[in-house]
């Protein structure tokens, strides 16, 4: 009897011995299984942040591309216009009755790769009630740009000078124009073309010509709302040199307004082979008040 007892106790003791070496061994399993999940919860925690930053990157790269491609679709539709308008005048009373008056104004449309540009440069005065100054020039402009600094450009201009000898002068022809520096402060700009060229001089006579103009043009942003303008160009006859023309204005603007400003210049127009003895230079000092829109 004692015998059986032992060994119901024994047999006991090692299923006993059996099931906690076995349950110790499933808690342990169950804690690296934790340890497991806890490690990779740690690293998606780690790569979320990430993954949702650099979906967020494509997702506004996205939409950049879309506005950009909206943008370009709206100037090809609706093409942007600029206008640049100066008048100015002057009336002088006393030993002498002087009235002078002038505009310029410029129009500029950009669209893709083309742009267009249209000048006016008008001016008028008497002296004692009898003219002394007549004179305009426009000239139109096209460009197709082939990069950011080089274009070709096509020149139509024409000009007439009441008190210079010519009745008018008209020229056209093909070219290039470069920006050799720009820069937010800086700008400076260049073109050629070859021209064909015809002058109406007085009593009916006619000269037609082959030519070249070359102009450059340089603006410096001096401070906010001051600005300092210059422009030269020169037009010549290819086969009589001592046929040319040579035009320089230089100025001071100041901004009034978003769209209003003030501004003096000074022009020279020269004539290197005027007609009938007349003077070869014309001097011009202007204060206008200017529109830009």
């Amino acid at each position: 009897m004692k015998k059986i007892i032992l060994s119901i106790l024994l047999v006991s003791s090692l299923l006993t011995a059996n099931d906690t070496a076995s349950i110790e061994k499933q808690v342990a399993d169950v804690k690296a299984q934790i340890e497991a999940l806890n490690m990779k919860l740690h690293g998606l925690e780690a790569q979320l942040p990430e993954e949702l930053a650099q979906k967020i990157v494509e997702e506004e790269q996205a939409k950049t591309e879309e506005i950009k491609v909206a943008k370009k679709e709206e100037i090809k539709k609706d093409p942007t216009f600029k206008t640049h308008i100066e008048a100015g005048y002057t009336s002088n009373a006393g030993n002498t009755d002087t009235k002078t008056s002038n505009l310029l104004a410029q129009v500029r449309k950009d669209w893709d790769k083309h742009v267009i540009i249209f000048d006016v440069d008008a001016q008028w005065g008497k002296e004692d009630d009898e003219e002394n100054k007549n004179k305009y020039t426009t000239e139109f402009n096209y460009y197709y740009k082939l990069t950011d600094r080089l274009a070709l450009d096509y020149l139509v201009g024409y000009k007439e000078d009441k008190f210079s000898g010519f009745d008018s002068q008209f020229y056209t022809g093909p070219g290039l124009a470069y920006n050799l520096i720009k820069t937010e402060k800086h700008v400076l700009w260049t073109k050629g073309n070859i021209l064909y060229a015809r002058d109406d001089i007085k009593e009916g006579r006619k000269k037609e010509y082959a030519a070249y103009k070359a102009k450059i043009k340089y603006d410096w942003q001096m401070l906010e709302n001051v600005k300092f303008a210059h422009e030269t160009s020169y037009r010549s006859e290819i086969d009589y040199v001592e046929n040319f023309f040579l035009y320089t204005k230089s100025g001071l603007s100041t901004k009034i307004t978003d769209i209003l400003s003030a501004g003096i210049s000074y022009q020279i127009d020269y004539v290197n082979d005027p007609e009938d003895d007349k003077s070869s230079t014309d001097k011009t000092f202007l204060f206008s008040l200017a529109v830009d829109y």
